[in-house]
């Protein structure tokens, strides 16, 4: 009887998980719409949009999302649609590395999910399902730690729903990789002392890879983090010389194995990477971003995130900057589950595994460190956090904490109460004064804003962050409550009575689910999906008058709400650009003719078109090209010397920077005769020494003459473009491939390995089962 309850309390709590996911997700899941602020580019982004335009975005926090992360997908699916791989983007820099970009994910389950279906099914689908994964994992974990159904579901909604995860959701980097770190606390709950027999512990290596494989490489390093915490939270006094090696060596076998299931993700991005610091493009430095005294103000910030609401959100002010940090910092799931968190520190029989992630998670970002990390490394904070918070749950309900916690919880929240009272009956002429100030300076930082050219905009979010310091705000009002019911909760915890206690429970699970949707709703944009790529014909026109060549839209001299359609954005439709956002940088054929004059590298780089605000006037090197167009306050401009995309020429190649473009002008250009995302077939004119083709090298290109013939290295020019010296074929076919069969032979070969391994000790486990039952038999 006692296992079928056990069954029908594990399937209820599964499908209530499943649920919550479905219900919130419900609009992009089932109507048609999208998880996206496609809102962004029609209110803010010209041609479609304009700064100074009356309808603003839900949330323009996430201009990312439309700019970067959408058009990666977009990318993706057309590269797994034309070869079945996701390899060479030649819409972007003049050709990029879609497999070695880290920020678009390229080894994620969700991104080849694209081969299989559309972009917003993919899209959505994945994140509801990587919600599931997160509560169902955190589920089986806290349930494997004999704490109770109702405690464990708490602690799995928390995690669920919690900021990091609702922050990012577009970026896909702490959803997709942190939603498969409660199923490896489950792996590694029995210990990896490879000595012992090992259960869950095969499972290891496959949630870790998964988790690898759907982060950047910054979180691959929380990754590695949160696995030192659980090894150091299982290390006591006197057990290094033997736990602690064994556990230690179990952890490196573990993740060298999950590593190597990876490789052929991450040794394209760590290949792009190493590129991207030979160039000299280097982002979040080992130091203090924001001065010497970042530390102490962080000191205050990180702590204060227990109850975030009047900081500012999406749609006030962002707050969190007074304390040197930014509102995408934000780590919270659940006011009460924060202060569960932050108490079991001190409580002796909560886990130490929990404690040291939330220990890393929360002193971190005051190390030097938060500069290449960023506040990003609390995501440690809220998986020890909301574990904590679950043993909390289940510690309290059987032995209350002191008195003075109760009281002390009471009496801030008075205060709190009291200081709202206050907030709404201040005198008019110290509000109007106060209101003043805040808009002032509101004002004047918007000054360098991303989006800073209407300045209603920020008086209106100014006028309603002031605003929120009152108990008349409805936001401020709703929040409160939430805040009272989650300490009513917390208060019936030390009460005697089982059903209070349980009512506790349930209080603080409707609370903080409470609280942690209103983040969600403030946050999380849907659109429809027809908005990811708007109409409009300017892009039409653009994408007419360009062809096969480069566009240039300005972005080294211009900020992105003045680009036209937006770095990265105009790619989306196809069209070739020069300009791109990314982290990733390549040795491209602009920036490698660096010492040439700007016209030169231009028409070398294949840029034909430059489009350039009429008020800002044309782009250096562009200013004795012909005005063919002019519209929206854009003008666009033609490059009378447009290298075509492929020449052909006899004699030597051009051997230095000096004569190769007088060389190139006069090569033979022709059309190739099949081309896709990651290939090109070429018929070649008889007599030709050598052949240009416009990519950006990268030595992931290869060519061969004939079906027969061996592949082989294409050359890097000496303008960073692809060259190959011809030996009389006639014809040549050229494909890019993202890594080297070697790479994939071990990826797949440790994959089958490993399956292997399992299934022997699965058959291993069923004989020794058989011979149990017989010898009870005798």
């Amino acid at each position: 009887m006692s296992n079928n309850t056990n069954m029908l309390k594990s399937i209820l709590s599964s499908v209530a998980i499943v649920l919550c996911a479905l219900v919130v997700l419900y609009p992009a899941l089932f109507e048609d719409e999208i998880v996206a602020p496609a809102d962004i580019t029609k209110t803010l982004l010209p041609p479609w949009g304009s700064a100074d335009a009356g309808e603003k975005p839900h949330n323009h926090f996430t201009s990312d999302a439309v700019t970067q992360y959408l058009p990666y997908r977009i990318h993706a699916k057309q590269s797994l649609d034309d070869d079945g791989y996701v390899g060479w983007n030649p819409y972007s820099m003049g050709g990029s590395n879609m497999a070695g970009n880290t920020m678009a994910l390229p080894g994620c389950w969700s991104t080849h999910l694209l081969k299989y279906t559309s972009v917003t099914s993919a899209w959505n689908w994945s994140i509801a399902i990587e919600f599931m994964i997160a509560g169902l994992g955190m589920l089986a974990f806290l349930r494997g730690r004999k704490l109770s159904w109702m405690v464990a579901v708490a602690g799995a909604l928390f995690y669920m729903g919690n900021t990091q995860f609702i922050i990012w959701i577009n970026h896909r980097w702490a959803l997709g990789s942190f939603c498969w770190m409660p199923w490896v606390l489950w792996a590694a709950s029995d210990g990896l002392d490879l000595k012992r027999s090992w259960g869950r512990v095969w499972w290891l290596p496959v949630f870790l890879c998964l988790a690898v494989a759907g982060g950047s490489l910054q979180h691959v390093a929380f990754i590695v983090l949160a696995c030192m915490c659980l090894w150091a939270g299982n290390l006591r006094a006197k057990s290094w010389t033997s736990l602690g090696k064994n556990e230690l060596f179990g952890w490196g076998v573990m993740g060298g194995i999950a590593l190597m299931m990876a490789a052929y993700t991450l040794v394209p991005q760590l290949m792009a990477y190493e590129t991207n610091v030979d160039v000299g493009h280097t982002r979040g430095g080992i130091g203090y971003p924001h001065g010497i005294l970042q530390p102490l103000y962080n000191l205050v910030g990180i702590p204060a995130q227990v109850w975030p609401w009047l900081v500012g959100d999406a749609q006030t002010l962002d707050g969190w900057k007074l304390l040197k940090m930014n509102f995408m910092n934000v780590a919270y799931f659940g006011t009460i589950p924060m202060l569960l968190a932050y108490i079991g520190l001190f409580v002796k029989k909560m886990p130490r595994q929990a404690k040291w992630l939330i220990l890393v998670g929360i002193l971190l970002p005051l190390t030097p460190l938060v500069g290449p990390l960023y506040h990003r490394v609390q995501i440690l904070f809220v998986l020890g956090g909301c574990w904590m918070a679950a043993e909390m749950l289940a510690y309290c309900s059987q032995k209350p904490l002191p008195r003075f916690v109760n009281r002390g919880l009471v009496l801030v929240v008075a205060m709190i109460g009291g200081a709202l009272v206050v907030g709404e009956f201040l005198p008019e002429s110290l509000h109007s004064s106060i209101e003043n100030k805040v808009v002032g300076a509101a004002i004047s930082a918007s000054e360098n804003a991303q989006f800073s050219g209407d300045q209603e905009w920020f008086k209106a979010r100014a006028l309603e962050w002031v605003d929120r310091f009152s108990i008349g705000n409805t936001h401020t009002l709703w929040v409160y409550g939430l805040l009272v019911l989650g300490s009513a909760g917390f208060g019936m915890l030390s009460k005697s009575s089982k059903r209070l206690k349980l009512a506790g429970v349930c209080l603080i699970l409707v609370a903080s689910s409470a609280e942690l949707m209103t983040f969600y709703r403030a946050y999380v944009t849907y659109s429809d999906k027809g908005d990811i790529r708007p109409r409009h014909e300017t892009i039409t026109f653009t994408k007419k008058i360009a062809g096969g060549d480069l566009v240039l839209q300005g972005m080294s001299e211009l900020s992105m709400p003045q680009c036209f359609a937006g770095p990265n954005l105009l790619s989306a439709y196809d069209v070739r650009a020069l300009d791109a956002y990314e982290s990733i940088q390549y040795r491209s054929i602009y920036r490698v003719t660096e010492s040439l004059d700007e016209h030169e590298r231009l028409s070398l780089a294949g840029v034909k078109i430059a489009i350039n605000p009429i008020e800002h006037g044309p782009f250096k090197g562009t200013e004795e090209w012909k005005v063919v167009h002019r519209a929206k306050g854009f003008e666009w401009r033609e490059n009378p010397e447009c290298l075509a995309s492929i020449l052909v020429g006899e004699g030597d190649a051009p051997a230095d920077l000096v004569s190769l473009s007088v060389n190139l002008q006069n090569a033979m250009p022709i059309e190739p005769v099949w081309q896709s995302m990651n290939a090109v077939t070429i018929k070649l004119p008889s007599d030709v020494a050598w052949l240009r083709w416009r990519q950006n090298w990268h030595p992931g290109w290869q060519w061969r003459e004939s079906e027969d013939a061996e592949w082989q290295p294409v050359e890097r020019g000496v303008d960073g473009a692809c060259w190959i010296a011809n030996s009389g074929a006639t014809w040549l076919q050229i494909r890019f491939t993202p890594v080297s069969a070697q790479i994939d032979i071990v990826s797949w070969g440790v994959v089958f390995v490993w399956l292997a391994v399992g299934l022997v000790i699965l058959f291993l486990k069923h004989l020794r089962t058989r011979a149990g039952h017989a010898g009870s038999q005798l």
